[in-house]
């Protein structure tokens, strides 16, 4: 029944998720003197000048909350880590998730659009993603790869967008401009369906120009 009232549903999903971070945030703003992070000399500071009676009050968010700043600089360094460890990342993909997805039409309920379904959406995404992650990490369709890391973004019409950025092995590492092109392209496909797939959804504002 939750599915059947159109933006009023999603309007209740996102008032339940900001419920639910309201809480984290609240049991994080009550327990500052217990996290670890209290030893952290710019912490020390913010506890003294809130002792100081200085207007306003300093919240520390450790890394453990997603998002927060110590997190995004944590993931960061992480990252560099590994480019330093490894070498430079060789590809850089990304995915959109599409809501004409035959997996995703397949399960609306009658008289259900994809928008007024955002779990459907989500669980195909997450089993394409999951797709995706197997043929580039385990069947190793663009090269061995030794490691990756990434990210999975919205925009703005809601959609989730993953950033994939792969180490190859130095074996498989493209190294010439010939090597890049056997794997990329940026032309139109002269196979009439495929082509069709490219002016849909690669293609801003194409129109019957590509046809």
């Amino acid at each position: 029944m939750l599915l059947l009232h159109g933006r009023l549903t999603q309007e209740w999903i996102l008032s339940s998720y900001l419920l639910i971070e309201q809480q984290k945030l609240d049991f994080i703003r009550s327990h500052q003197k217990e996290l670890k992070a209290d030893k952290y000399k710019e912490v020390k500071a913010a506890l003294a000048a809130n002792e100081l009676g200085i207007s306003g009050k300093h919240v520390i968010l450790p890394s453990s909350y997603k998002g927060s700043p110590r997190d995004n600089i944590q993931r960061y360094c992480d990252s560099m880590a590994m480019v330093r460890e490894l070498g430079k990342p060789s590809y850089f993909i990304t995915m959109t998730c599409n809501p004409k997805w035959p997996e995703v039409l397949q399960a609306l309920p009658p008289g259900l659009k994809t928008h007024e379904c955002p779990d459907i959406l989500a669980r195909v995404f997450k089993m394409k993603l999951d797709a995706l992650l197997k043929d580039l990490l385990k069947n190793n369709v663009m090269g061995k790869v030794i490691g990756d890391v990434y990210v999975i973004e919205f925009q703005k019409r809601g959609l989730p967008h993953p950033h994939i950025l792969l180490i190859i092995d130095e074996e498989d590492r493209p190294r010439t401009a010939d090597q890049y092109d056997h794997v990329v392209t940026a032309e139109l496909s002269d196979d009439p369906e495929i082509r069709k797939l490219q002016t849909e959804f690669m293609i801003h504002g194409c129109g019957k120009r590509c046809y």
